[in-house]
């Protein structure tokens, strides 16, 4: 009786080792809260999923001949309706919010700094906001 009430007590916990380390669900992200985030995982925010696909950098010459290359975090943005994306860009230095909107909300994402708490945020970090 010992033995078998053993192995059921083996068996049930493999079971459960399995089935928690498979599991596949997207995590979920907060608004007014910092999120890190990776290339290509998705994160589950109440209004749509939200994936960062990377960076790109372009490069804007202007008319006095000076060259700026901006690099630019893209996001692409999903919900049952709609997909979309957005990219932030620090620019010329100025670190501050990207406004935009999304299923009829509007929403900022900050990266590098946040400015509501005046908290300096990790590479791998953000913070959504909806208005």
């Amino acid at each position: 009786m010992m033995v078998k009430l053993i192995q059921l007590s083996i068996i049930v916990t493999y079971f459960l080792v399995f089935a928690i380390g498979c599991n596949s669900s997207i995590p979920s992200g907060e608004y007014n809260k910092i999120t890190s985030f990776s290339e290509n995982k998705p994160i589950k925010f109440p209004d749509f999923e939200l994936i960062f696909t990377g960076e790109r950098k372009d490069t804007s010459i202007f008319p006095n001949g000076n060259k700026f290359t901006f690099t630019y975090y893209v996001f692409k943005l999903k919900n049952d309706n709609k997909v979309d994306s957005v990219a932030w860009t620090s620019g010329t230095g100025v670190i501050g919010p990207i406004y935009f909107e999304f299923g009829g909300s509007k929403f900022s994402i900050e990266l590098k700094y946040w400015e509501k708490e005046k908290k300096k945020l990790d590479e791998d970090e953000f913070v959504i906001t909806k208005m």
